[in-house]
């Protein structure tokens, strides 16, 4: 008690001083209209700028569940679009005449945010924030907005390992899209974003800008997903097929978020093929 009266002593000149200015100051807004106006125009003023920056810090604070929430009805959208088209696919006669409702839902898309990556030398890879938790599963394909991005090599509880489609070792059954010539996407290490599609026999007609999609043969793309165009394309003295360069549609190096893509028939299509 004695502290506080000793404290309130000390002060009590100045706590006296400061009482007295906001009297005075409140007297000259009021018996003044010019600075009553100055004042309330300044005090509105400084009233939207901390609303304003109030609002921004929310705004960023929500910003994170709101790429969530997006990512996942995109991811759902990817799905209906891909499996509707495979219902419709031009490549089998009957697909309009299916009704089964397990069909309609063949591929699933799981939305991912990708928390690291390495683009050095020709074992690229990406790590993302999806494991055995969110039923990711090794041999799954991951894509982007864009195209493909490559394929799932390690799985852990909280995280994935994705091999990308830079990889010396990545090879993804693709077509050219306007004659469904089919071959496979490579990566010779040579240039970032550009791949080659092999196995294209030198009859094919080919021609710069020509699209290459995803053939569906290898049970883990669906049919039809962009890859890239044509950039180049020879053919060797004394070879049968084309050397053809790629230029993917996805740019991996700058990529912030990815589906992982999950065939809910492919355990059908193994156990079937196990029987043959």
């Amino acid at each position: 008690m004695n502290s506080f009266s000793n404290l309130f002593s000390t002060f009590s000149s100045f706590l006296l001083f400061l009482l007295l200015e906001v009297l005075s100051f409140v007297v000259i807004i009021r018996g003044n209209e010019h600075q009553n106006k100055v004042f309330f125009t300044t005090s509105n003023a400084f009233s939207g700028y901390i609303a304003e920056k109030t609002t921004n810090v929310n705004h960023y604070f929500s910003l994170a569940k709101e790429v969530e929430r997006l990512k996942t009805v995109n991811a759902k959208l990817m799905e209906q679009r891909e499996n509707a088209r495979l219902l419709l696919s031009p490549l089998d006669s009957n697909a309009t005449n299916q009704d089964d409702t397990l069909f309609l839902q063949e591929f699933h898309f799981r939305p991912a945010t990708i928390v690291n990556k390495s683009f050095f030398g020709n074992k690229n890879y990406m790590t993302i924030d999806k494991g055995k938790r969110d039923s990711i599963k090794v041999n799954q394909g991951v894509i982007s907005d864009d195209g493909l991005v490559g394929i799932v090599v390690a799985v852990g509880t909280h995280f994935s390992r994705v091999m990308t489609l830079l990889h010396r070792s990545t090879s993804i059954s693709a077509m050219i899209k306007k004659n469904q010539s089919f071959g496979s996407i490579v990566w010779r290490g040579n240039t970032p974003n550009v791949v080659q599609l092999e196995a294209i026999p030198k009859h094919i007609e080919v021609d710069i800008g020509d699209t290459i999609v995803t053939s569906g043969y290898s049970n883990i793309f669906p049919a039809q997903l962009p890859i890239g165009t044509i950039r180049d394309f020879k053919v060797k003295k004394g070879n049968s097929n084309y050397e053809i360069e790629v230029q993917l549609f996805n740019d991996l190096t700058s990529l912030k978020h990815v589906y992982v893509i999950d065939n809910l028939l492919l355990d059908e299509l193994k156990n079937l093929e196990k029987n043959e």
